[in-house]
């Protein structure tokens, strides 16, 4: 039974509209659905933790006026990693919502045992012990200060897609 719980709630952290924090507000984003999930695992007695990947925004379809914004090309992906009932490491990917398909995103599933596929191609997963180090380093002032123009219109382009339904972000 635990097994088909975490997976419902894989599906409904996955459905949750993405969206990148700014100015402490709560967000959704691929750190964000990661933890939720990894808490969700571990409560059911699960083994989970936190992976982080590098990517370029440029291999994702966003339209032109979104990607001209200046902003890091090169960005960190955070994703759970399980042990499933089998004890194999899994990778599991939740970051994208269902509506953001017609973004051209890829929409991941989840069948509780295998790998789900990556919401980005990924250039590098880090090892376990340099994915550490990297949570460790991250300096999200600078990436607010670099970046907040870009994610601003990242946020609104992804709302587009949720046909006008309001999200309440206060979860």
């Amino acid at each position: 039974m635990l097994q088909k719980d975490l997976i419902k709630k894989f599906y409904e952290i996955r459905n949750i509209p993405f969206h990148i924090s700014i100015d402490g507000e709560p967000g959704f984003d691929c750190e964000d659905k990661a933890k939720m999930f990894i808490e969700t695992a571990t409560t059911l007695g699960f083994e989970a933790r936190m992976r982080v990947g590098l990517f370029d925004w440029k291999n994702i379809a966003l339209p032109s006026e979104i990607a001209t914004i200046p902003h890091d090309k090169s960005c960190s992906h955070m994703f759970a990693e399980i042990k499933n009932r089998n004890k194999v490491w899994v990778f599991v990917d939740l970051t994208w919502n269902p509506e953001l398909f017609r973004a051209g995103f890829a929409i991941t599933e989840w069948d509780g045992i295998n790998s789900t596929e990556f919401a980005m191609v990924l250039k590098e997963i880090l090892p376990l012990e340099k994915t550490a180090e990297y949570l460790k380093s991250i300096d999200r002032v600078t990436d607010m200060k670099e970046n907040s123009k870009f994610y601003e219109a990242l946020n609104f382009y992804c709302d587009e897609f949720l046909g006008g339904k309001q999200y309440d972000r206060a979860i």
